[in-house]
């Protein structure tokens, strides 16, 4: 199970105002506990008045429970209420998640958060790790609310022989909702 839980907080600070620093933590290790999300990059442009707020060049983001890394990050506001809506991560996107269920980690050329739908799509030669296995497609589209993961095009996907000895993938007594076209 890939899970992308903090990705709304992150939205909520950066349309408060985020802070930009130029230098990155002093670790790259697991961000260490705090309530604050911080976003690192060597650039940004934060138009407040447009609603939409750009950073460019090693974009790190941090908070206790999730890492994501991207050359470029695009943040959208598009509703009356002063959310983020979109959320765009574009080259050499990572993304670490730390919660429950352990470390799950998602690589791909793009992800693109809508808060719309709660729905993440990661493109680009899309790569999903976590304790039940590997997942690697075309396009890997996660619905948070649902719980549900579709993967498209090229869908490879290996679990561990350990995983399977589990109650199920999932670490619950249903099974995992993967599918592919």
């Amino acid at each position: 199970m890939i899970r992308l839980p903090l990705l709304l907080l992150f939205a909520a600070t950066i349309s408060l105002g985020s802070s930009v620093r130029s230098e990155p933590p002093p670790s790259d290790s697991a961000p260490a506990v705090s309530q604050d999300v911080d976003i690192y990059s060597d650039d940004a442009d934060l138009d407040f008045q447009g609603r939409l707020f750009l950073y460019y060049g090693h974009v790190l983001v941090t908070d206790p429970q999730m890492k994501l890394k991207s050359d470029r990050l695009r943040a959208i506001m598009e509703d009356k209420e002063n959310r983020i809506t979109t959320i765009v991560a574009e080259g050499s996107v990572d993304l670490e998640i730390h919660d429950t269920n352990g470390v799950s980690h998602a690589t791909s050329d793009k992800a693109v958060y809508s808060a719309t739908n709660n729905v993440v799509v990661f493109t680009g030669h899309p790569h999903l790790v976590n304790r039940s296995g590997t997942l690697d497609a075309d396009v890997v589209s996660f619905d948070r609310t649902r719980n549900r993961m579709s993967a498209h095009g090229n869908v490879k996907m290996e679990i561990p022989a350990e995983a399977l000895r589990q109650q199920s993938l999932t670490g619950t007594n249903r099974p995992p909702a993967i599918k592919s076209k």
